[in-house]
């Protein structure tokens, strides 16, 4: 009995570690001095959701934000080297999320890495990798998330690193 334990144990510990990593990776990043960052949290998202505005009933703003619970957007302009992006981006695929896009345009590289729900419609946090030339913007949103929403939010925001988003429609069709 004790060694079922212990492999059940095993299993969750292994799967949880690589999730873990990637928010252990970012929060060095944030420590640091050469990255910006944009932190948006929950009750943020609470009050976009809670006022009665024209865009939130044209964009179903409400839908989409209502159960998200973070949004972190690193950038680094000038200097950003490939390592911290290759890092991450081994850091999502060890954590077994799932890239749902890939664009490679020129010098330009975007990678999008969720988790599954189990529903179509819905995916559960989005790791958003962009780089180009000497410049890294990393997005990452915790919570449950309607990407079809989320894409048409990304066509009126102007929010770097979200506007990669505007290309789900362009190369996938499945959300």
């Amino acid at each position: 009995m004790k060694k079922i334990f212990f492999v059940i144990a095993a299993l969750f510990i292994g799967t949880a570690l690589p999730a873990q990593s990637i928010d252990k990776f970012l929060k060095g990043l944030e420590d640091g001095d050469q990255y910006g960052v944009v932190t948006v949290n929950k009750e943020m998202f609470k009050l976009i959701a809670s006022m009665d505005a024209d865009f939130n009933k044209e964009e179903g703003l409400k839908e989409l934000v209502k159960d998200i619970k973070l949004l972190k957007v690193y950038i680094l302009e000038d200097g950003a080297t490939i390592e911290d992006f290759s890092k991450l981006r081994d850091l999502a695929v060890q954590s077994k999320m799932t890239e749902l896009v890939s664009v490679k345009d020129g010098s330009e590289r975007i990678y999008l890495y969720t988790n599954s729900t189990g529903d179509d419609e819905y995916v559960r946090d989005i790791l958003v990798l962009v780089r180009e030339d000497n410049q890294n913007v990393f997005l990452k949103l915790d919570g449950k998330i309607n990407l079809k929403s989320l894409a048409k939010l990304a066509d009126n925001m102007n929010i770097e690193g979200l506007d990669s988003l505007k290309k789900l429609d362009q190369n996938s069709n499945k959300y």
